[in-house]
């Protein structure tokens, strides 16, 4: 087997398995972005990746691994 197939493979593996931890996660997910959103609301402007697409995925992905 090739290793394209093999991961192809390890893919379908895991991908039912983090389709129901986003689903697990959903409103916690919701409720952080959200936060991050209220964060910078007020100023009426912000660095989206400083503010949001920086934090957003590292923190997600934390909370993946350790809940």
């Amino acid at each position: 087997m090739k290793v394209a197939e093999q991961l192809t493979e390890l893919r379908g593996l895991t991908a039912d398995d983090l389709t129901a931890k986003v689903k697990e996660l959903e409103p916690w997910i919701r409720t952080f972005a959200n936060e991050l959103i209220d964060a910078v609301i007020d100023t009426g402007h912000c660095d989206f990746v400083d503010a949001i697409a920086e934090p957003m995925p590292v923190i997600i992905f934390m909370k993946f691994k350790f809940s």
